[in-house]
């Protein structure tokens, strides 16, 4: 090669190279004129808008600072050298729309590898979001603040976006009008999100509604979730897409399901789950085979745990969850209950407290049916086969021809108690290595080393809780739970603790106890995150609600110099009172020595009464054994009301066989 082929191969490899990158600095005290320098700032979000920057480019925005415009920037990074949005100085850079202009705290129109870091993002109500992403790809949102607005991440459902990354975030108070505003929303076509060690809370819609494909949703504290008045169902996870996975995650306080999901080869792992009518919940939107696995989940506080709807695609692997029966209120719970799957296993799980029924399963074939390892400890509680009831597991392990290494001892949790559980196994509890070391579509291996995948022992325990050292919480693979959560500073006061709500008619007293670290001088109380008043007492009335309504209602202590707690939070619906035709209940089926009775609607805390009998219950089926053979029993149905009152039902006759 001659020496001029040389000079011009080396200026073509110069020239083909980007140019350095550079960071830019904008500050409120800056000018637009000035050289974008830490000495000289520029000032405006409407300077770094019109601006295309390069790959590798850094533009810092003052901490404390307030903008009041949508930053919607220019310019694609590489998976190298990213373009990056934060902040220099002390605190966080604030986009707030209060009196701003545009639909959005950031838009991310069209870029890729852009990543923003450090924002706080709020006030974007009126229909607008705090993030709006349309075409993006690999964007990265680190330690973003998402507050007060009517939506928070929202996908454009006409440009789908890949590779969303949203890690040690925030996203609270997300409301609109009509009690909607979605904390994240996916919409079809997007695919390989990934969200981690994220807050999100006080929700009027779904915390999350997922449509895209291989989405993972990591590490997660997901509370009060879909109280914003709407009737249809709202939910803490929405999982409306193929392959997503929820794991190591809390999620607490939904108003229909913890967790919904809808497509093939669903994954919920690793999670605690409580404060929901349902803790997991199947209904199919797919005709595409899968497998769907729910695996080593702590469930308390529920309705019902896990609900599996008419799914002839999917085959559900129900391995070593931990479920503890009974809700704070009193009521019992349901625990597996499953409808026409085309495969179903049942291993390994802990089915404990106070349940009415404990496992349902009605058509999947008995070929395709697998229940082998289960700790089924729940004395009284009904089990279901095809519309077969039977009231002990033995009893039901012959009519499926099933159960092989079930347990009936009862598991001896740490702490049983659904207000405040520990749902590890004691270190003298006589199931521990108990279970089957070959759960169905699972793999285990003999370890220690806390891996999921592992047992340590002579065979795995079941339930959620592997101990490593045969101390309770011990280091088993799933131990904590996940959540992004921190306590407050020394010396704020912490939480309000032991909030309870007497409701009366249209008035609640709300009650609580002071904070157990730091000095509270006076209590703030807000419903539905407006303030109602501030008290010094440890009471306070709210009234005037309206009849059908939801309330959020957060107490938060002060110290006299301007530190606020954390919430305690409690939620209050506000229920009309039923005619009493309206709780009269039908007798469905009788034998010689059970009537069957289907429970109305309209009963909220509600008693059954056959003859001496008294059997809490809620709207549905409910099956009264232990009567005498031929006998005739006046049936009634009772409720509580709210402010004390008593109501009771017409009766009926029931007429055992």
């Amino acid at each position: 090669m001659s020496r001029r082929t040389l000079i011009l191969a080396f200026a073509c490899a110069l020239a083909a190279q980007p140019a350095a990158a550079r960071e830019y600095f904008v500050s409120p005290a800056g000018n637009d004129a000035g050289a974008a320098t830490i000495a000289a700032p520029w000032r405006s979000v409407e300077k770094v808008n019109a601006t295309t920057f390069a790959a590798g480019d850094v533009i810092r925005f003052a901490g404390g600072g307030v903008w009041n415009r949508m930053l919607s920037p220019r310019g694609n990074g590489t998976a190298a050298a990213p373009i990056v949005f934060t902040t220099y100085g002390t605190g966080r850079a604030i986009i707030d729309g209060a009196g701003g202009s545009g639909y959005a705290g950031i838009e991310v129109y069209g870029r890729s590898f852009v990543a923003f870091e450090h924002l706080t993002l709020r006030n974007w109500g009126n229909g607008n979001q705090a993030v709006y992403l349309a075409g993006a790809q690999s964007v990265r949102f680190t330690d973003i603040e998402a507050l007060s607005s009517a939506e928070g991440f929202h996908q454009s459902p006409s440009a789908p976006s890949v590779g969303v990354i949203i890690e040690h975030s925030r996203i609270s108070g997300i409301a609109a009008a009509g009690g909607t505003g979605v904390g994240i929303n996916v919409t079809t076509g997007s695919s390989g999100w990934r969200v981690t060690d994220t807050v999100i809370e006080h929700v009027a819609d779904s915390c999350v509604i997922d449509q895209g494909a291989g989405s993972v949703y990591e590490r997660m504290t997901v509370t009060d979730c879909g109280f914003g008045g709407i009737t249809y169902g709202t939910h803490g996870l929405y999982l409306k897409g193929a392959g997503q996975t929820l794991r190591d995650s809390t999620v607490a306080g939904a108003y229909t399901n913890c967790v919904s999901i809808r497509f093939q080869d669903a994954t919920v792992s690793g999670n605690a789950l409580s404060g929901c009518p349902i803790a997991i919940g199947w209904f199919e939107d797919t005709t595409t085979q899968g497998n769907v696995t729910i695996t080593r989940n702590r469930i308390s506080d529920v309705r019902t745990a896990i609900y599996v709807d008419t799914s002839p695609s999917q085959a559900f692997r129900i391995s070593h969850n931990t479920i503890l029966g009974g809700r704070k209120n009193g009521a019992e719970t349901e625990g597996i209950v499953t409808r026409n799957a085309r495969g179903l296993a049942i291993t390994n799980n802990i089915l404990t407290g106070a349940l009415f029924k404990a496992i349902d399963v009605s058509g999947t074939p008995a070929a395709a049916y697998d229940q082998r390892g289960n700790n089924l400890s729940a004395p009284g509680a009904d089990f279901v086969w095809n519309g077969k009831f039977v009231s002990t597991a033995a009893a039901f392990n012959t009519l499926t021809g099933k159960g092989a290494g079930d347990t009936t001892t009862a598991p001896s949790l740490v702490a049983p108690n659904p207000a405040a559980p520990d749902l590890h196994l004691t270190a003298a509890s006589a199931v521990r290595d108990r279970g089957v070391t070959t759960p169905s579509g699972l793999t285990l291996n003999a370890g220690c080393d806390g891996a999921p995948t592992t047992f340590c022992g002579t065979a795995p325990e079941p339930g959620a809780h592997e101990l490593l050292d045969g101390t309770p919480g011990g280091g088993g693979p799933v131990d904590g739970g996940g959540g992004a959560g921190e306590p407050p500073p020394a010396g704020v006061p912490s939480a309000p603790e032991g909030l309870s709500a007497a409701l009366s008619g249209t008035t609640v007293t709300l009650a609580w106890k002071a904070p157990s670290a730091g000095a509270a001088k006076a209590y703030n109380v807000t419903a539905n995150r407006a303030t109602t008043q501030t008290v010094t007492t440890l009471r306070a009335t709210v009234a005037g609600l309206k009849v059908g309504s939801t309330y959020t209602f957060r107490v938060t202590a002060t110290d006299g110099a301007g530190s606020t707690s954390p919430a305690a939070v409690i939620r209050v619906r506000v229920v009309r009172t039923p005619k009493i035709s309206e709780l009269r209940p039908r007798v469905v089926a009788s034998g010689r020595h059970h009537v069957v009775v289907r429970i109305p609607k309209a009963v909220v805390n509600g008693t059954l009464i056959v003859g001496g009998k008294r059997i809490r219950v809620r709207p549905g089926l409910v099956r009264v054994r232990g009567l005498g053979a031929g006998r005739a029993y006046t049936v009634r149905v009772a409720v509580r009301l709210a402010d004390g009152r008593r109501l009771v039902s017409g009766a009926v006759v029931a007429r055992t066989r």
